[in-house]
């Protein structure tokens, strides 16, 4: 599946009461649990905090094997880290993100 057909397969799922507008809201959701997790386990404080909500909605963009592109985290740590802290946090994502 291309990601465009990803996207819609993701919103036909969530309904459209959370649908997400494009592709990189999809990738800022998994972000966001993968920083809310890393904060969980007290390695960084996260600006965001996943709801069980939101965590159902991650486990249905995880089950249609959403990728978040470099792109992506660096859009999301841009826009809302700290220049000062945005390589550390870069770093930490594309490693929870890889799985390394």
């Amino acid at each position: 599946m291309t990601r465009k057909e990803k996207l819609k397969a993701i919103n036909d799922r969530v309904g459209t009461k959370f649908a997400f507008e494009n592709e990189l809201c999809v990738s800022v959701m998994l972000i966001a649990n993968i920083l809310d997790k890393l904060s969980q386990k007290g390695l960084v404080e996260a600006p965001l905090k996943v709801s069980p909500m939101g965590r159902n909605i991650v486990a249905i963009c995880e089950e249609f094997e959403w990728e978040i592109l470099d792109e992506d985290i660096q859009i999301y740590c841009n826009d809302l880290i700290p220049p000062e802290e945005r390589n550390a946090f870069i770093h930490f994502i594309k490693t929870a993100r890889d799985g390394t």
